[in-house]
């Protein structure tokens, strides 16, 4: 009697899980969530870019894209909160929206916006964790930032200049985490009124990788200068971003 009881349960319950006894035969087990009614759910990032990691510029800011999916119908609101995994960067603000995520039968689609500060956020990578939960349950996903600027070298350090000649300076921008974008370079600390400065090229554009760029600068000398020494730097610019290479000295040579 018992045995067919067991098996009357079996054919009427839909989503058996796991086999327990009962009285000398088996009966299904349904888990909690089925039992009440209740309904889970689960987040998905939106692949931002090649290789699911969302570049933001310093300065700048990106979107990403989170899907909150439900396993059933008429699921609870979802709050969504965030934290940063290691070391948060500084000056980096999350905003989210639609914050609560409500019922949808396809899932909500939520915007991730991560914003920098220009001269506050230095490049680097990290990981963004988002934490949504419905009241009963907590769920997870990560989100790769990595933070993209450049960095300007001036080789040599130092050179000597003679009246008339030329001599030739090197500038290299190496772009960091994926940099993508434009940049403007030019020099300061000499004095066109004593030097004669031509660049090879003022622009450099980068499209995501590593790879720097280096371009040549040759100054002469036009007037014979009052000062033995002059130091300078390049400055590259690039939307919001500004950085300044390491100095270079110019020393007069001969007249």
């Amino acid at each position: 009697m018992k045995r067919g009881w067991c098996a009357s349960l079996l054919l009427a319950l839909v989503m058996p899980v796991v086999m327990v006894g009962c009285g000398g035969g088996k009966r299904p087990y349904v888990p909690l969530i089925e039992q009440t009614g209740e309904v889970d759910f689960s987040l998905w990032i939106n692949d931002p870019d090649d290789g699911g990691i969302l570049f933001v510029p310093e300065g700048g800011h990106e979107v990403a894209g989170l899907l909150v999916q439900w396993k059933g119908s008429g699921g609870l609101p979802v709050s969504l909160s965030t934290s940063w995994q290691g070391t948060a960067p500084a000056g980096v603000s999350v905003r989210m929206s639609p914050v609560p995520a409500t019922y949808a039968s396809g899932g909500r689609q939520v915007t991730v916006e991560v914003r920098t500060t220009a001269g506050t956020t230095s490049p680097g990578r990290h990981v963004l964790r988002i934490t949504g939960t419905d009241g009963v349950r907590s769920r997870s996903a990560d989100l790769d930032v990595w933070i993209t600027g450049f960095t300007v070298t001036l080789t040599p350090s130092s050179q000597v200049l003679d009246y008339y000649a030329w001599e030739m300076w090197t500038a290299t921008v190496t772009p960091l985490n994926g940099f993508r974008g434009t940049v403007a370079l030019s020099q300061t600390g000499l004095d066109p009124g004593l030097f004669a400065i031509y660049w090879q090229d003022t622009t450099l554009a980068f499209t995501g990788g590593d790879t720097p760029q280096s371009v040549y600068l040759e100054v002469r000398m036009e007037v014979w200068p009052p000062n033995e020494a002059y130091p300078f730097a390049v400055t590259g610019t690039s939307g919001a971003i500004t950085e300044v290479s390491n100095t270079s000295t110019l020393s007069r040579g001969l007249d």
